[in-house]
């Protein structure tokens, strides 16, 4: 189905789930909600502009049947699958989002059938069509304290989800699985307390904020946001067929008896001299004008901003009849430009608005200023150019450092600072005693910067990460947690 974004009205992402979707890192919490996936995200789009609110409706310990829309009937254990009203696929729509995202992961799946889990998957899925709002599913993900049956069901439950929604299927079970054993969630990703805490555990059903970026890195992968505007199809005028008019028979002549020539006496061929024959003048060729490519899609808009992320470009196109997609190109002096990746074409509707999206991590390339622009690529080879995107950093002042992940790490950290003058940094890491345990010069460009920095040798505890300008004498601190 399609849907119009008015500028005006409220744009909105409703999400329902179990306890990986409503952000929980434990009691108390491990980790802030914004290190959750659905936290991400709404950072993210609430910092290009793209979404409004994101309305989050999880809650933790339900599973797929409190989902169900509101006129659902219970006809199982009713302690199991009653319909959570107001938290519900009813719910949901009654906001009128642009995005529906369904997340539950693992509750249930061990005591529900298959195919009736999948029944709901469909019902819920069915519901939002009706409505015209576009709907993803996330699959399964790998758990602990399961047996191996239990195990099996979520594997095939994460094939039934794919096979069901394709496109609309957001994958994240092969993402969180343990290399060596599928059946089981990466240790990396588990929900794990300090030995300092209480009440020091390892939970390996819930993941912690490594964990929860890879499933935002896959929700952003499924591109959730490109929105066709409703636009009916132009319909073709029906042409009556062509029926061919009635030829009669054709009588053949009939033919009188043929006579036998006379043959005339033969006389010598008299042979009349050889003229030659001098051809007019050839006119001059002429090469006609080459014909420009023409391009089906044709551009709306595009813009682009920089943000935490790096550059986040944002553009809309029309028409999208026999078109392939973009090569997204980018330039460092607005002259010689490369391509970065290719987006395909969702060929929506004839005349109908698509948007899309595209994140440039390698936004400090080039400095404080990126150059973009769009190869717009059709099925059969022709193509033409958009106008070139400049895209600002945002002004730099003092000396931070604005990101830093995964926190807790194993191995390598990276670190996103900004300097407002270029000049050499050391970079240091302190136990908790204070002691420097790890010290690396670096060189830093004014504005954006990010480095790496491997902790895999340093034991499990808690450092302190300082960052020191030597140029400004100015410095900017952050804590980690080694696991």
């Amino acid at each position: 189905m399609s849907q119009v974004i008015s500028q005006t009205e409220t744009r909105s992402i409703v999400v329902l789930g179990s306890s990986s979707a409503k952000g929980y890192f434990g009691s108390p919490p491990l980790f802030p909600y914004d290190s959750s996936c659905i936290g991400r995200l709404s950072n993210f789009y609430k910092t290009t502009g793209v979404i409004d609110t994101i309305y989050n409706l999880s809650e933790a310990s339900t599973n797929i049947y409190q989902a169900m829309p509101s006129w659902y009937q219970p006809t199982g254990d009713p302690r199991l699958t009653y319909v959570n009203f107001g938290k519900n696929i009813t719910a949901a729509i009654a906001l009128k989002p642009q995005v529906i995202l369904v997340y539950f992961p693992t509750n249930g799946y061990d005591y529900f059938p298959e195919k009736d889990v999948m029944a709901c998957f469909r019902t819920i899925k069915a519901t939002a069509d009706s409505a015209g709002i576009p709907i993803f599913m996330f699959s399964t993900q790998p758990r602990g304290n399961l047996s191996a049956t239990e195990h099996q069901k979520l594997i095939n439950l994460r094939d039934s989800i794919q096979n069901a929604f394709g496109s609309h299927a957001i994958m994240i079970y092969d993402k969180l699985a343990k290399p060596t054993d599928i059946r089981y969630m990466n240790p990396e990703y588990w929900l794990g307390y300090p030995n300092n805490l209480a009440t020091a555990y390892m939970d390996s059903v819930h993941m912690n904020s490594t964990g929860h970026s890879i499933v935002f890195q896959e929700i952003l992968a499924a591109r959730i946001l490109v929105v066709d505007a409703a636009i009916p199809p132009t319909i073709p005028p029906v042409i009556p067929p062509v029926i061919p008019p009635v030829t009669p028979p054709v009588t053949p002549p009939v033919t009188p008896p043929v006579t036998p020539p006379v043959t005339p006496p033969v006389t010598p061929p008299v042979t009349p001299p050889v003229i030659p024959v001098i051809p007019p003048p050839m006119p001059p060729v002429v090469i006609p004008p080459a014909i420009p490519p023409v391009l089906t899609a044709k551009m709306v808009d595009f813009s682009g901003v920089n943000n935490v992320y790096g550059n986040l470009l944002i553009w809309s196109v029309t028409d999208q009849v026999n078109f392939s997609g973009f090569d997204v190109e980018h330039s460092g002096d607005s002259v010689s430009f490369s391509k970065i990746e290719f987006i395909k074409s969702t060929q929506p509707l004839s005349g109908s608005i698509a948007k899309y999206l595209f994140l440039d991590k390698n936004w400090n390339l080039h400095g404080t200023r990126m150059y973009y622009r769009l190869k717009l690529i059709n099925i059969d080879g022709s193509f033409k150019y958009s106008q070139a995107l400049t895209v600002e950093m945002k002004n730099v002042t003092g000396f931070n450092i604005s990101a830093g992940y995964p926190n807790p790490v194993t191995s390598v950290y990276n670190i996103g600072f900004n300097s407002d003058i270029a000049g050499n940094m050391i970079l240091s890491v302190n136990d908790e005693t204070g002691r420097v345990v790890r010290r690396q010069s670096i060189h830093a460009e004014r504005g954006a910067n990010c480095v790496t920095l491997n902790v895999a040798s340093l034991p499990t505890g808690n450092y302190v990460i300082v960052l020191y300008n030597t140029s400004s004498g100015s410095s900017a601190t952050r804590m980690i947690i080694k696991k």
